[in-house]
């Protein structure tokens, strides 16, 4: 598990999160610095994508180190994650019919089960 993700994970709650990024952002404005916060609302996002394929994607466009880190971390925890057309963990198996009618959420490039485009 990554360090900073909150949610999912015993005694690291989405309040737990506000907290921290409340004093991050307080923290700056006492030092005269710039803050900026990126929401990202991932409940559905991979549902169809092979995390194998996402993964090496990201990483051809340059995601790497705490990013990257975080993105596994989440898609372990939530089985999200889907290899091979099925999902591991405690999501289920993929309809091979909806499958073939073209992309999930994330769009075709991160669901084509592994070509490059």
């Amino acid at each position: 598990m990554n360090v900073k993700q909150f949610g999912l994970t015993k005694g690291r709650s989405t309040n737990g999160a506000s907290v921290e990024l409340i004093q991050q952002i307080f923290d700056a404005w006492e030092d005269s610095r710039d803050a900026i916060g990126v929401f990202c609302d991932l409940s559905k996002a991979f549902d169809y994508v092979h995390y194998d394929t996402l993964i090496r994607k990201l990483l051809h466009y340059g995601l790497m180190g705490q990013s990257l880190e975080l993105l596994e971390s989440y898609l372990t925890l939530t089985g999200r994650a889907l290899t091979s057309n099925t999902y591991v963990n405690r999501a289920p198996a993929l309809n091979n019919n909806r499958r073939r009618q073209g992309h999930g959420p994330a769009g075709p490039a991160l669901c084509d089960g592994g070509a490059d485009r």
